[in-house]
């Protein structure tokens, strides 16, 4: 049977497990329903892994010119510093009055320590970019790097950066729940109190946008439905927190503490 035409609430609960089918891939993948403007109902990853024979060529390489962000994210240094100066959304982005729109990031320096710590080579980045980049490759998050954000302890970045599919209850239960937590959306609840982000199976963590900010939320991400959300990345700098009934959630910060980028038909 088409898996679109199973009863609604079973759509629901098979969505939030699929995988891909691809030889010796297995990541998690998603199922989009028929949107209103005629676009087809189809299955998506933005996870595959090396070789997965079911991916779709993905986007031009570093190097040729065309992913300026790539090309900066191979420049990082030892140490991330994450500027939040940017919004949320491709198309909302706030600079710096004194920089030009058009200006790159500038690349990592090397900055002078004291007697008690080396040279680092630091890099200071949007959190759109290191967006794109952990979705391009969740290897990102082990390289090794110090991760520092406001007046956030600095962390390692196998520390600061989790997949939220990854998230459970158990976790909240770490002296330090604070970090990067990001991954695809896979289905959206939409309720009273506001909007219910899932991103992997029951039991894991989910992202909510409460009623008060959903009207901003989807105005900075552009969608025109909700199911515009399903297979889009996002990343949010909060803490993980547990409900009254168990459920480990992230609550959706302030703009300028979260990130998203949309799928494209080039990620399936």
């Amino acid at each position: 049977m088409e898996f679109s035409r199973l009863p609604g609430d079973e759509i629901e609960n098979k969505r939030r497990a699929l995988t891909c089918p691809g030889h010796a891939c297995g990541s998690r993948a998603f199922y989009r329903r028929r949107s209103r403007d005629g676009r087809a109902a189809h299955f998506g990853s933005t996870s595959h892994h090396p070789g997965c024979d079911a991916a779709t060529p993905g986007p031009p390489a570093a190097g040729n010119g065309h992913d300026d962000d790539r090309t900066e994210m191979l420049n990082l240094g030892e140490e991330l510093i994450i500027d939040t100066r940017a919004a949320s959304a491709p198309g909302t982005q706030h600079h710096d009055p004194d920089q030009h729109p058009s200006s790159a990031t500038p690349t990592p320096r090397h900055v002078r320590g004291d007697e008690h710590s080396p040279h680092r080579a630091r890099g200071s980045k949007r959190l759109r970019p290191i967006l794109g980049e952990l979705r391009r490759s969740p290897a990102f998050a082990r390289a090794g790097r110090t991760v520092k954000h406001g007046s956030w302890p600095a962390m390692t970045d196998r520390d600061f950066f989790h997949e939220i599919p990854s998230l459970t209850a158990e976790h909240a239960l770490r002296e330090e729940t604070k970090g990067g937590h990001w991954g695809t959306i896979i289905s959206i609840g939409d309720t009273n109190a506001g909007l219910w982000l899932n991103f992997g199976p029951p039991g894991t963590a989910g992202v909510v946008v409460p009623v008060t900010t959903t009207h901003l939320f989807r105005d900075q991400t552009g969608i025109s439905e909700l199911e515009d959300l399903v297979g889009s990345s996002l990343i949010v700098l909060t803490e993980l927190e547990v409900s009254q009934r168990g459920k480990p959630y992230l609550r959706l910060p302030s703009d300028s503490d979260w990130a998203w980028l949309p799928f494209t038909d080039a990620q399936s």
